[in-house]
């Protein structure tokens, strides 16, 4: 594997791991300013992988001419939200309404009044994906590699116990995507407070960090990077070398 780091402390765990990887750290990782690639000051080929910011990734991208869409709610899976999420102007969100923005990260999903606090603007005439309120006790990232459980992890703030989620139905969510899912991705998942396994959301692994905290390994998390990546940019060569974290 060959990588490109964003310079500055930015998913200083995943560079740490990906580092750990490669064989000769001074050819095979490549550390730039973002700028450097909108200025095409550096020549890169398909196999670096870019780790940084999603600004960074989504910069990779264009320098390599490729565009993807965030998935977020994929409609094979709409069965699994628990709940209405609907795409549609700020205006017609309650206070309390969970609203995301259609574009990844550009603010952190929460309920709108919050939102609109924090970025200091009203969202009123701003496309959102908006979602009526659920109660959720524990969260779950499973990520998913070439349609298998590559490993999860919690993600919640919460220190009890922890609840696994239901497995038979994550089996079920991943059945359902199989035909249109990328090489490998993400399912985010929540206990209700009902006890049922709902979805929250999918994200696409170009744009997702690792979270340590369950049977995830660094290893698998640079694998599912991989095949993603090079699914994107269209890099064929093989990529099954096991790596040694």
């Amino acid at each position: 594997m060959k990588f490109l780091f964003e310079i500055g402390d930015v998913l200083t765990e995943e560079k740490y791991i990906a580092e750990k990887s490669v064989q000769n750290p001074r050819t095979d990782i490549i550390r730039i300013h973002p700028e450097f690639m909108s200025k095409n000051r550096i020549v890169l080929d398909k196999k670096f992988i870019p780790l940084g910011t999603v600004n960074f990734c989504s910069e990779y991208m264009h320098y390599m001419g490729k565009h993807v869409c965030p998935i977020d709610y994929p409609k094979e899976l709409k069965k699994y939200l628990g709940r209405e999420v609907i795409f549609q102007y700020g205006l017609t969100a309650k206070p309390t309404d969970y609203v995301k923005p259609p574009k990844t990260k550009e603010f952190t999903c929460d309920v709108k009044s919050k939102v609109e606090e924090t970025l200091g603007k009203d969202l009123s005439d701003t496309l959102l994906w908006i979602s009526e309120p659920i109660k959720i006790t524990q969260e779950y990232r499973v990520y998913i590699l070439n349609n298998r459980i590559a490993g999860y992890s919690r993600y919640d703030d919460g220190d009890e116990k922890d609840i696994l989620p239901d497995f038979y139905v994550i089996f079920d969510m991943i059945a359902a995507y199989e035909r249109t899912a990328p090489a490998s991705y993400t399912l985010d998942v929540a206990l209700r407070d009902t006890g049922e396994t709902v979805l929250i959301e999918v994200n696409d692994m170009w744009a997702t960090g690792f979270y340590k905290w369950g049977t995830m390994t660094g290893e698998k998390y640079l694998e599912c990077l991989q095949a993603r990546w090079y699914e994107i940019v269209g890099y064929t060569e093989p990529f099954n070398r096991p790596v040694t974290i």
